[in-house]
């Protein structure tokens, strides 16, 4: 469920971010350089969140891995 929900969230995060690009481009009477500028940090900005996921994603999954291989709770104890 997890890993679902935060699908939904990266999905739900660029396609309001694209929106939000749409719109400005659209809407606002900026340069060219400005909206060219503006685009490349959004998709910046984008990369960076989707990377961060990936990675927190990955230490979970390591973190899993370790844990599993513990012994289970009751071997030691009295």
């Amino acid at each position: 469920m997890s890993r679902v929900s935060n699908t939904l969230k990266q999905a739900l995060l660029l396609w309001s971010m694209l929106l939000v690009l749409a719109l400005w481009l659209g809407f606002n009477q900026a340069s060219t350089a400005m909206k060219f500028g503006v685009t490349v940090a959004l998709i910046i900005i984008a990369v960076g969140l989707l990377a961060c996921w990936r990675g927190k994603k990955r230490q979970t999954e390591a973190d899993s891995a370790w844990l599993s291989r513990l012994p289970p709770k009751h071997i030691g104890s009295p």
